[in-house]
């Protein structure tokens, strides 16, 4: 949702993330034209024995790039623009031998 404030724009932030922990995160309005850096902390993020979720990377709608790999990212902002972080899920496998 673009609106001014004076002769300033400005523009929305949405970032997206199942897991870890979004830096910014959730909804923000920024001045159009400020440089974003948006990292995401607690990757991997598991439960030992259970399943693993590991970041590999994102997606981003609005301003660009488009995607990217890793953790972290920055970008111009110039328009409405939302970053989804993308999840890969590890599952852990135990297996047992009995016998020969």
């Amino acid at each position: 949702m673009r609106f001014r404030r004076g002769k300033q724009r400005f523009d929305l932030l949405t970032v997206i993330s199942d897991y870890g922990f979004p830096n910014p995160s959730g909804v923000a309005t920024n001045a159009a034209g400020l440089p974003i850096t948006a990292y995401l902390a607690g990757s991997p993020e598991e439960t030992p024995g259970v399943v693993q979720y590991e970041c590999t990377g994102w997606t981003r709608t609005g301003s660009t790039p488009a995607s990217g790999t890793g953790t972290n990212t920055s970008f111009t902002i110039t328009e409405d623009t939302t970053i989804t972080w993308q999840w890969l899920t590890n599952y852990w496998i135990e297996l047992n031998t009995v016998g020969e």
